[in-house]
């Protein structure tokens, strides 16, 4: 349970609340103890619930019934994340996250929706496979997922910090150096495996439709070839 703003805190944002949009936005990115992006509004730290999962999937192939804790997993808008945070400075970071740059606002729900899509699909769809078979090879497949959540959450990422630094691209560009690795270690469907036969993801009809805060029907599902 989140708990509730202090007298302070809420003192904190009441006395900025007049001043124009963007010093309003870089007081409270000053005053958060949570670290918020003065030119975007936004914190890093929403990402910490799919990095969790990320993670997992990594580990697929040695603990794949890790996979099935995230059975009933929904994604938590910007706001309902930091709600249920019980960061001490939570109504700061919701009261930044409303002054984020309208331009920069839409670009992050759009990339927000596309992720949640690609993460409840993916789940959906290795789980169903674990319970018909829960010895059934997702290393490969779940290796896949891992990699295109981490594209988006990159892409979250730079757009959530604003510009970046060369030495803070360079960091960037090893995460994704490290995820081409694995993906050779796991090659996508349609490459050339000796060890084993993996899952892969194919399209499929839709399993079912997701609501807010992405509505779209999910069409991808894993197979096994028998």
């Amino acid at each position: 349970m989140a708990r509730p703003a202090t007298r302070t805190e809420e003192q904190k944002v009441t006395s900025i609340a007049a001043a124009p949009a963007p010093a309003r936005l870089a007081e409270l990115a000053a005053r958060a103890h949570t670290s918020i992006s003065p030119s975007t509004g936004l914190a890093t730290d929403f990402l910490n619930q799919y990095n969790e999962i990320s993670m997992t999937l990594d580990y697929a192939e040695e603990m794949p019934d890790a996979i099935m804790e995230f059975v009933g997993w929904y994604p938590r808008t910007y706001q309902e994340h930091f709600q249920a945070s019980g960061f001490r400075d939570s109504d700061l970071l919701i009261a930044a996250f409303e002054l984020t740059p309208p331009i920069i606002r839409s670009r992050f729900n759009a990339l927000v929706r596309e992720l949640n899509i690609i993460v409840l699909s993916g789940l959906t769809s290795l789980q169903s496979v674990l319970r018909a078979d829960p010895q059934a090879p997702v290393g490969p497949a779940a290796a896949v997922l891992a990699r295109e959540m981490r594209e988006h959450v990159m892409q979250l990422a730079a757009l959530i910090n604003g510009p970046r630094s060369a030495e803070q691209q360079s960091t960037v560009d090893e995460i994704f150096d490290a995820g081409d690795r694995r993906l050779r270690r796991y090659p996508p469907a349609g490459r050339s495996r000796k060890t084993s036969t993996p899952c892969s993801l194919t399209p499929v009809a839709p399993l079912r439709t997701i609501s807010t805060p992405c509505s779209t029907d999910i069409n991808i599902s894993l197979s096994v070839p028998g």
